[in-house]
C-alpha cells in the first residue's frame, strides 16, 4: 500500500466511525472551507489546506512521498527522536521498515491538539448534554492543553525523520474513533450492569494476553 493510501484510509475510516456522525463531520469541513474563503490572499498561502478534506488536525503525513510503497512500518503511541533513531539503526541492520507511524501527533498537529477537543462537546451533546455546558466544561482544559504544547519544540522528531529520509505520519483521532466504535458495539451486545459482566471476546483469547487466556 502506498503511504498516501494508508493516510487516506485512516481518514475515511475515522469519518465512518466518528461518534458525531457523518453530517456533523461534513459540517465541520464546510466550516473550514468557509474560514479559508474568508481569508486574505496572503493568509491563504499559509493555510493548512489539509483541513479542507481532513477533519482531524492531529492526523497528518509529516515526511515522505505519498506515492512511496509501505510494506512494513514501525508503530508506537509516541514516536519521538529516540524512536526515529532506533528505526534508522534497525534499517542499517537490514530490517525492512518503510515508514514510522505515531499514534500521538507531532509538529503543528501536536500544537493544535486543543482543537481536537472541540468534538468532545458535540459527542456529549448527542448523549443529552447541552452544547453550551459541554463547551464550558472543556474550555478550561483546552486552554491548559494549548499552553502546554505551544512552547514545546514539537518538530524534533519530524526534523530527525526528514534528515534520515524516513516517511513519518500520524493518525490520532481516527484511531480513537475506531476504538470508541468497537467498545460501543462490544458493550451494547453484552448490556453489562457490573464490571464483572464484561467478558473478553472468545475470538481474541490468546492473541494479546498469551495462549493461556482461554483457559483462565
Amino acid at each position: 500500500m502506498k503511504l498516501g493510501e494508508m493516510y487516506e484510509t485512516a481518514i475515511r475510516m475515522g469519518i465512518e466511525a466518528d461518534p458525531r456522525g457523518r453530517e456533523r463531520v461534513e459540517a465541520s469541513l464546510a466550516m473550514a472551507k468557509h474560514r479559508f474563503e474568508q481569508l486574505p490572499d496572503y493568509l491563504k498561502e499559509i493555510f493548512d489546506r489539509e483541513e479542507l478534506s481532513n477533519p482531524y488536525v492531529d492526523t497528518r503525513v509529516y515526511v515522505g512521498d505519498r506515492q512511496a510503497e509501505v510494506g512494513a512500518l514501525i508503530a508506537g503511541i509516541d514516536m519521538n527522536v529516540g524512536e526515529v533513531l532506533l528505526t534508522d539503526r534497525l534499517r542499517e541492520k537490514g530490517r525492512r521498515i518503510d515508514a514510522i507511524y505515531t499514534h500521538h501527533p507531532e509538529g503543528m498537529a501536536l500544537s493544535k491538539l486543543d482543537r481536537v477537543m472541540e468534538m468532545q462537546a458535540e459527542v456529549w451533546e448527542s448523549w443529552g448534554v447541552p452544547i453550551n455546558v459541554g463547551e464550558s466544561v472543556l474550555d478550561e482544559r483546552r486552554v491548559e492543553v494549548r499552553r502546554r504544547f505551544l512552547p514545546m519544540n514539537v518538530d524534533q522528531a519530524i526534523d530527525a525523520a526528514k534528515l534520515l529520509e524516513i516517511p513519518f505520519f500520524s493518525a490520532h483521532t481516527p484511531t480513537d474513533n475506531l476504538v470508541t466504535s468497537y467498545l460501543e458495539r462490544f458493550l451494547k451486545e453484552r448490556e453489562p450492569r457490573l464490571v464483572d459482566d464484561v467478558e473478553r471476546r472468545p475470538e481474541f483469547a490468546g492473541q494479546v494476553h498469551g495462549p493461556d487466556v482461554a483457559d483462565e
